[in-house]
């Protein structure tokens, strides 16, 4: 089959908008660019021992404007719907899937070499029979896309020009299915001098990655010729030529992200060059602190200024006639829905509440109960536990003080206030609810003053007049279905509507007493098991949007006005200081240009949809980068009411037993970024046995997602 190579036809498959884009974030990255002047410096002194200058091709000389190479065929995608419909909707994961088949193909003919552009279209051409577009013509349009995509690094041109001034041989040594002419190509459109001397795996049938591609460079050079590597790679470009006697110096600045899992479709296309453009133009010192403002220039831009834009425009459907955002999640929602205007865009007046599960959900478990008797809804939610809690910590979120009777007889009858109560040890768990039973007058009292309080502080806010909208992250909608509640047995009626990031199954039988309830990025119609990357993003949301003080634990009268009484913990603030607070300072900024020109970077207002808002979601919870899993993964998340137990979104230790896996898996708040930590981590020997108990325990998840553990 023939290579059509890149032409007029296929550069109208590319609509304005796109071209605008990749032109755009081309322009960003090179006027933006800090030379690596210490990088440089240090090949200078390498430079004096080099005859030959050998230079890995993508991501080294080359870099792309696109996030991960394979968002190449999500720009495919993108121009083949536009052009010819539906039909082409899933091409990208369908090119993807058709190299992966060429290469087995491949391996299974005993052709260990690399591939070529052909057989990969070959290949698509059985996944894809009878469409519209022929197999020739998608190839070129592949070849017209990197063109747009391809561009100069200037570290490595620089780096060139010294070679070339000093009189050092170059030659670009490629591992690549395209071909050397195409490579050669883009080469040039970046500005390197032709002609080029070009060694492509393809056209060899040798490769770096096996060695044999670095006898070929010495049989062109004369096997005295002193040849200095740069690559990114670091088997390819760095492990190899040194076991075979070439020189290596690592060049990681353009290399890719690799996205192996998550979406794959037009959609990720605005967080791909944004995020793209973001870390090419960051500088070269990267503090965990610039790598947040980083994801909130992108990441935040669109998931915050997307799910906003649905608030108003749902609130406006309903007519609301406040809409309060709720503590603590709903801080950033809040500040995003100032920073672009949206209140006076809607005409919707906007307030803080100041909420909790437990200032909320201990107030109404008094409705159902009495002096002398504990519901078993109200016991269910008094003995809640998310994480072990000792019998002192129960009684204390109950508002029970040290010295109270009820805390000695608690001593008493547990053998020590430090017993520990969890979920899972029924019978543990039942003999406290008999306690609090013996005690329900005691108990009683306390829920009532909570009930009390709640009730005042809610009808001071105004929960009680017109249409309101609530805001809040989700998931069960529990805390709205209190307020419901509360404001009933005050004698109101309410007309409370609850928006969310999401909901959870559960929340369905909270509807009736809840009221009206919608989701953003799934709701409780979904099944909770087709919802797994929202699933994984819950305890980034929940984090990433959260306010610096601490949780609501309930109200008191403060001179005549019910004010909340929020907890304090170290924990929370220091990592709202160095993690959270750099994250929604770029996210705001970021969105605050948008409002006022509609532009910022590569972002446009246009982008802030929750399509493109989910993808980028997603991408980030089913596929995080090394750097993610740990600046992300290191918060320290409190998902228990007592708010008394810390553990990080990321698992890094290790089991020593391979059953323990699984269990690991089960208490991570964020499953799939512990499982690639893990798997990182394990030995090839133990990675058969991984994979095994990772299939059962993703096997809801899409298979792209699942062949990061293949």
């Amino acid at each position: 089959m023939p290579l059509i190579q890149s032409s007029a036809h296929t550069s109208s498959y590319l609509s304005a908008n796109l071209k605008t884009r990749l032109h755009t974030a081309r322009t960003h990255i090179l006027e933006h660019w800090q030379l690596d002047t210490t990088w440089l410096d240090a090949f200078k002194q390498h430079l004096e021992k080099t005859d030959v200058v050998s230079v890995d091709v993508f991501d080294t000389a080359l870099t792309r404007s696109v996030e991960t190479p394979v968002d190449v065929f999500a720009l495919m995608e993108e121009c083949l719907i536009t052009h010819y419909g539906a039909e082409y909707e899933g091409f990208a994961v369908k090119r993807e899937a058709a190299e992966r088949a060429a290469r087995l193909t491949a391996w299974q003919n005993y052709q260990y070499q690399e591939i070529t552009h052909q057989s990969i279209y070959a290949e698509l051409e059985r996944l894809l029979p009878n469409t519209s577009c022929k197999p020739e013509s998608l190839a070129a349009l592949e070849i017209d896309i990197e063109h747009h995509v391809c561009l100069q690094t200037p570290d490595i041109h620089h780096a060139l020009m010294l070679a070339h001034q000093a009189g050092k041989a170059i030659v670009f040594v490629s591992d690549m299915y395209l071909s050397g002419a195409t490579i050669r190509q883009l080469l040039i459109n970046a500005h390197y001098t032709a002609p080029l001397d070009l060694l492509v795996s393809s056209e060899t049938l040798h490769t770096k990655a096996d060695g044999s591609q670095w006898q070929v460079v010495k049989d062109k050079y004369g096997p005295n010729s002193r040849i200095l590597h740069i690559g990114d790679n670091s088997h390819s470009d760095v492990a190899s030529p040194n076991k075979h006697g070439i020189t290596a110096y690592p060049y990681f600045k353009a290399r890719s992200v690799a996205r192996n899992g998550g979406p794959l479709c037009p959609a990720i296309i605005p967080f791909s060059i944004a995020s793209r453009v973001a870390h090419l133009t960051q500088a070269s010192s990267v503090t965990k602190h610039t790598a947040m403002a980083q994801l909130g220039t992108t990441w935040g831009a669109l998931v915050v200024g997307a799910y906003a834009n649905w608030l108003a425009e749902r609130a406006t459907t309903i007519k609301a006639e406040h809409i309060f955002f709720c503590a603590r999640d709903g801080e950033l929602p809040y500040a995003a829905w100032k920073t672009m205007g949206l209140g006076d865009k809607t005409h919707i007046p906007s307030s803080y509440l100041y909420i909790s599960r437990k200032a909320l959900n201990f107030g109404a478990a008094a409705l159902t109960c009495r002096s002398d008797y504990l519901s078993p809804a109200a016991l269910e939610t008094l003995t809640q536990t998310y994480k072990p809690n000792t019998i002192h910590s129960l009684l204390s979120r109950i508002g029970f003080e040290d010295s109270s009777p009820i805390m000695v007889q608690a001593a008493k009858q547990f053998g020590s206030l430090q017993t520990t109560v969890f979920w899972n040890d029924q019978p543990g768990l039942e003999k406290f609810k008999t306690f609090l039973q013996d005690h329900a007058a005691h108990v009683y009292a306390r829920l009532c003053l909570e009930r009390d309080n709640a009730i005042a502080y809610l009808c001071q806010q105004g929960l009680h007049n017109g249409p309101v909208a609530l805001v809040d992250v989700g998931w069960h909608g529990t805390m709205q279905t209190s307020i419901t509640q509360l404001l009933r047995y005050a004698g109101h009626t309410p007309k409370i509507y609850g928006f969310y990031c999401g909901l959870w199954n559960p929340a369905q039988r909270n509807r009736p007493a809840a009221g009206w309830m919608d989701g953003a990025f799934g709701n409780d119609f979904i099944p909770d098991a087709a919802q797994y990357a929202l699933r994984n993003a819950v305890p980034i949301l929940e984090n990433l949007f959260a306010a610096s003080h601490g949780t609501t634990l309930g109200y008191q009268n403060q001179n005549g006005k019910m004010a909340p009484v929020l907890a304090s913990s170290d924990i929370e603030t220091a990592q709202h200081n160095h993690i959270i607070k750099p994250f929604q300072q770029a996210t705001l900024t970021a969105l605050g240009h948008l409002t006022t020109s509609g532009q910022y970077l590569t972002l446009s207002t246009a982008d802030l949809t929750l399509t493109h808002a989910f993808a980028a979601l997603s991408r980030l919870a089913l596929c995080p980068t090394p750097s993610e899993r740990r600046e992300i993964g290191a918060l320290q998340h409190c998902g228990d009411i007592s708010h008394t137990h810390y553990v990080p979104l990321v698992h890094t230790s290790f089991p020593q037993n391979i059953p323990d896996y699984a269990s690991e898996l089960n208490k991570s708040e964020w499953p799939i970024a512990t499982a690639l930590t893990f798997w990182e981590q394990c030995s090839e020997n133990q990675k058969g046995t991984l994979s095994h108990i990772l299939w059962h325990h993703f096997c809801h998840y899409d298979a792209r997602t699942q062949a990061q553990f293949q």
